[in-house]
């Protein structure tokens, strides 16, 4: 895999860890390499350098505090943290934030090269996701359209700027609410039934509702909602919400026989 220019900063404890990195780095079919040296006394210069391309420390004494610093000064870079062939070590540095590990001991440049290999692509694709986020939020935020999202526990993750105005509620008022208290109690379980049934046939589904405004006043409205995948498995519920301008039917008339389900929704 070939890099341009990629910049690399190692901490580590003293001078023989340096020479040692740059060797193996050498042998690696990384094209092009920059490389910063720091000792572990003075991390926090390359810290604040927040330009490279993968940060390693090599720390046999304060090599997870060091970590935990730089999260906690916001360094942004993924870090590959050189252990002791030690599962709680290992397990120390995940937990606070490291990219990969590799035991000190057994480090070879192969095994070196394809851990920065790995955390690069692993940065990359989050920045894509980040960046497909940032889309999705402003397509959504100022679309025309009355349109809400859900995780699969049925807390509310987001409201259009559209369904705002229709509700009265601002994302932040909502946000993180699950629907079982925003629904009438007769109907939590029906509509439960209908997302369960969705997840079961992996197929979009309809249903009609009356929202209640935080004025109180009613609005009937037909929903579609659909479900929403990352990595090939549905983590949301995105759903549409349409206003009816039908005359309110009683609730008593809701029931789980109706070609389109209908639910009282209070949002």
């Amino acid at each position: 895999m070939s890099h341009k220019s990629l910049k690399i900063l190692l901490v580590h404890d003293g001078p023989g860890n340096g020479p040692e990195i740059r060797d193996l780095l050498s042998k690696t079919d990384l094209a092009q390499f920059e490389l910063d040296q720091v000792s572990t006394d003075v991390a926090f210069r390359g810290f604040r350098r927040n330009y490279y391309g993968v940060c390693l420390i090599d720390s046999a004494v304060n090599g997870i505090w060091i970590l935990q610093e730089s999260q906690r000064i916001g360094f942004a870079t993924p870090t590959i943290v050189l252990t002791s062939n030690s599962a709680y070590e290992v397990l120390s540095a995940m937990r606070h934030g490291a990219a990969d590990c590799l035991v000190r001991e057994a480090l070879t440049a192969g095994a070196l090269e394809e851990s920065i290999c790995v955390v690069l692509e692993g940065a990359r694709y989050k920045e894509s996701r980040a960046e497909c986020a940032r889309r999705y939020l402003g397509l959504l935020e100022n679309s025309s359209e009355n349109i809400y999202t859900h995780d699969l526990q049925g807390n509310a993750t987001s409201l259009s700027r559209a369904l705002e105005q229709l509700t009265g509620y601002a994302n932040e008022e909502i946000c993180n609410t699950n629907f079982c208290k925003m629904l009438s109690p007769e109907c939590v379980e029906l509509v439960w039934k209908r997302i369960l049934r969705m997840l079961a046939d992996r197929k979009p589904c309809a249903y009609e509702a009356i929202i209640m405004t935080k004025e109180g006043k009613s609005i009937p409205v037909g929903v579609t909602m659909h479900l929403v995948y990352w990595k090939g498995r549905p983590v949301e519920v995105q759903g549409i919400v349409r206003e009816l301008g039908l005359q309110i039917p009683a609730a008593s008339a809701f029931t789980e026989s109706d070609h389109v389900s209908r639910v009282i929704l209070t949002i």
